[in-house]
């Protein structure tokens, strides 16, 4: 895996940092494999999955505000 960082500095001679950072982007295919991308759910599945993650991390959220949020 190629690894592309979040912004990219232009350098001196002295390998010392300067200027106005870069954004690089890359999809999820890229940065993280296709095989790793496959899911045996469907998005359902996926999106109740979600809705309880955010539950337990939100004890004071109302579930109709994390289905809004989702």
């Amino acid at each position: 895996m190629e690894w592309f960082p979040d912004f990219e500095y232009s350098v001196n001679k002295e390998w010392r940092r300067y200027g106005w950072s870069i954004a690089r982007y890359c999809t999820p295919e890229d940065f993280f494999g296709e095989e790793r991308l496959q899911v045996a759910r469907t998005p359902s599945e996926s999106y109740e999955r979600i809705v309880s993650h955010l539950q337990e991390i939100l004890p004071w959220a109302s579930e109709d505000a994390i289905r809004q949020l989702v």
